[in-house]
């Protein structure tokens, strides 16, 4: 079974809550939490953040978590496959958005097919916890030439 669907108001409190906490916080969010109730990890590929990859700062999350954990992802490409395993509720991936450009956010992208990792397995970013919020961030399904694909002739 995938992931958990809230009714409207649990959904629409959920991600008020999320918008207000990233709101809050200021372009490099704080290391450790808001009022001790969120814990916020940041993520950049550059090395600034406390992690270079999405999946580095879901590993980090506790198994049995209890609290909302927002994943700051900075703008970039991140080529990763990212599961989010049934142990890690609350988990929020919250995208950096350009000011000077709203379409720019963060792509979390892989080339993994159902030839080669079978169908379920092909997913760039899997969900199976309960209550996982995503805001400004792209997943984005790569597609590449396959061997096996025969050129069109007219």
């Amino acid at each position: 079974m995938m992931g958990h669907v809230e009714n409207g108001f649990s959904f629409f409190a959920a991600v008020t809550l999320a918008l207000h906490l990233v709101t809050a916080t200021t372009l490099y969010p704080p290391h450790s939490s808001l009022n001790g109730a969120v814990r916020i990890v940041r993520v950049r590929r550059d090395g600034a953040g406390d992690f270079r990859t999405v999946t580095e700062a879901v590993n980090s999350i506790p198994s049995g978590n209890k609290r909302r954990v927002v994943v700051w992802i900075g703008i970039g490409e991140y080529r990763e496959k990212v599961t989010v395993d049934r142990t890690k509720p609350f988990v929020t991936f919250y995208g950096e958005r350009n000011e000077s450009d709203s379409h720019t956010m963060p792509i979390i992208t892989y080339h993994a097919t159902a030839l080669r990792y079978g169908t379920v397995d092909s997913a760039t970013v899997a969900v199976e916890s309960d209550y996982f919020v995503a805001v400004n961030v792209a997943f984005v399904v790569r597609f590449f030439p396959s061997p096996f694909t025969m050129p069109i002739i007219n």
